[in-house]
């Protein structure tokens, strides 16, 4: 069985089809703990909240809560891949080695699988959703698991919040506030080891999204065959106008677009973007 964590953006009815199973990640607004449900209206909600100065926090998942669903999966003879959220933006895969460790004594006979994905967001998304295909298509567990880990760092994601104070805030970005004040927008990706690096920063807001749609073309590969996804954080018209100049410039096949659900948007804030597409490989 394949499961991933919330913190891949991909939209609950893709999972179902896909027989991908979501191990939920909790997050608070105001000390009140949260699972995402999934809607609309939770979704404008919390980036409501975020923008009236609600304080808000992601929860790791727990070992025990994993070793419920893993153990489920056991009784059943089933063995479980998961594929998790990057390492170094989340615990779920640390979380995920310690119940491994535990349901391992019991079950000698099965397996448990663990791929950091050094991803997050629609980004991790990519490569559960390909994974998945495979599996689907087959292949077994560690043909699936092996192709994750040689493929991962052939994702990339970039990363365009409208405002530093949620990085600030997650202990994740550690620059000035002159960005903010000015608002001006910084530009990232994700580093092979699935961190944060700055790839331009004092944009404007409109000279962010083409300064994403250059790096898309000069990160990317065979474009014109590829579906970029994108997420954003309570941001449709914002992400309606990166998707036609992604269409426009880079010729690619088509772009989804997706919302990013509390888990990525309590570190990248209302209005953030989040673009994946198949590239060079991610460097360190």
């Amino acid at each position: 069985m394949l499961y991933t964590d919330t913190g891949a953006d991909i939209p609950f009815s893709t999972a179902q089809q896909q027989e991908i199973k979501l191990v939920d990640l909790h997050y608070s607004v105001e000390d009140e703990t949260r699972t995402y449900a999934f809607s609309r209206e939770e979704l404008f909600e919390f980036y409501s909240a975020m923008r009236n100065g609600a304080h808000v926090s992601t929860l790791p998942v727990l070992s025990e809560a994993l070793s419920r669903l893993f153990e489920a999966e056991l009784d059943l003879g089933n063995d479980v891949l998961m594929l998790t959220t990057s390492r170094y933006l989340s615990k779920t895969f640390y979380e995920a080695q310690r119940t491994r460790e535990t349901l391992l004594l019991k079950y000698p006979k099965q397996r448990i699988l663990l791929v950091d994905t050094l991803l997050s967001s629609i980004a991790q998304a990519m490569l559960v959703f390909e994974a998945s295909n495979m599996r689907l298509e087959g292949m077994g567990l560690d043909e699936v698991a092996q192709w994750a880990v040689k493929n991962r760092s052939y994702i990339n994601g970039l990363l365009l919040p409208e405002s530093m104070e949620w990085l600030r805030k997650a202990g994740l970005y550690s620059g000035g506030v002159a960005t903010d004040v000015l608002g001006r927008r910084t530009l990232f990706n994700l580093t092979a080891k699935g961190l944060l690096r700055v790839l331009a920063k004092s944009l404007s807001t409109q000279r962010s999204l083409y300064a994403l749609v250059e790096s898309v073309m000069r990160i990317g590969y065979s474009l014109e065959d590829q579906i970029i996804a994108l997420a954003h954080a309570d941001a449709p018209e914002p992400a309606n106008e990166l998707r036609d100049l992604l269409l426009y410039e880079t010729g690619c096949a088509g772009v989804n677009i997706v919302p990013m659900g509390p888990i990525n948007g309590a570190y990248l804030g209302p209005g953030a973007l989040c673009a994946a597409f198949y590239g060079s490989a991610r460097q360190a």
